[in-house]
């Protein structure tokens, strides 16, 4: 089996996973040809899939994706049905959407992405004063690395036919989005916690009203709500967010509406952009959003 690995890494990050997978995968019987494309000269041309069973692709992560030249470059190239693989070096946050849209461009130019994988690196801005995952990738991000590359080989090769799951879309048509703010707290409402006594002593906390019982057994909401809580049943209450905002209301509301925090001058889609851009406009003659 013949094996292109390509790769884009400014910092060496993604260069390091990528040495250790090529490694692996020589060790695995695999030719594997080595081709560094973060210059623009060594990415600049046609480049021909023909003579390789497989190809495998890293590179970093920059605001949640792949950097936006590596995405139009993947958009030159032409598969030809080869299977591909995808890994991804990033610096502890907001690592998501990389494997699925990064997929979506590949499938579009005819691969077969069959796995993808992500890795930890030390973060850029810590040339900049930052202290994120200093030491990383370490060599539990190596070994990792080994195993990914033996379970993709086994996928390239048809031992394994198992895929990247697939993300079935929704069957809703409209979305409502209400945003109460400045309105009643989480735990005076919703998600109700132990009895708190703000005039006590030692200020215990929690919530300031009682709950009462729901149509779900064991789940519980505030005493002012208890009409809802007859149908309690049809609701869908997600008591799993959170966020490390402390005592600041104008970025936690940005980090709710777009899913990220705060980042210099940079503005991140909200929640009607994404679901505008996932289901497209109604009608020709009406924005989607």
């Amino acid at each position: 089996m013949k094996i292109l690995v390509a790769y884009f890494s400014p910092t060496s990050n993604t260069k390091t996973i990528a040495t250790r997978i090529i490694k692996a995968f020589a060790e695995n019987g695999a030719r594997v040809d080595e081709k560094d494309i973060t210059s623009f000269s060594d990415r600049n041309g046609p480049l021909d899939f023909s003579q390789y069973d497989a190809v495998s692709f890293g590179f970093p992560i920059y605001v949640s994706r792949a950097p936006t030249i590596m995405r139009e470059w993947l958009r030159t190239l032409d598969g030809g049905g080869i299977k591909a693989s995808t890994f991804f070096t990033y610096g502890g946050m907001n690592n998501h959407p990389a494997h699925r849209s990064t997929r979506a461009i590949l499938e579009g130019q005819n691969f077969q992405v069959v796995s993808s994988a992500e890795f930890l690196g030390v973060h850029t801005f810590n040339r900049v004063g930052w202290e994120a995952m200093e030491g990383r990738p370490d060599q539990s991000d190596l070994d990792t690395a080994k195993e990914y590359a033996v379970r993709t080989m086994k996928r390239f090769s048809g031992e394994d036919e198992d895929r990247p799951a697939e993300f079935p879309k929704g069957k809703a048509e409209h979305c409502i989005m209400i945003w109460l703010g400045g309105g009643s707290c989480h735990i005076d409402t919703w998600d109700p916690k132990r009895k708190g006594d703000a005039k006590a002593k030692d200020k215990k906390p929690g919530s300031y009203y009682d709950p009462i019982d729901t149509a779900i057994p064991g789940t519980q909401v505030s005493e002012h709500l208890p009409r809802c809580a007859k149908i309690l049943d049809r609701f869908n209450i997600l008591r799993t967010v959170h966020h490390e905002v402390i005592d600041e209301h104008a970025a936690a509301t940005n980090q709710v509406h777009t899913g990220r925090p705060t980042s210099g001058t940079i503005v991140y889609p909200s929640v009607g952009s994404i679901i505008a851009h996932q289901r497209g406009p109604v009608s020709e003659h009406a924005p989607a959003y």
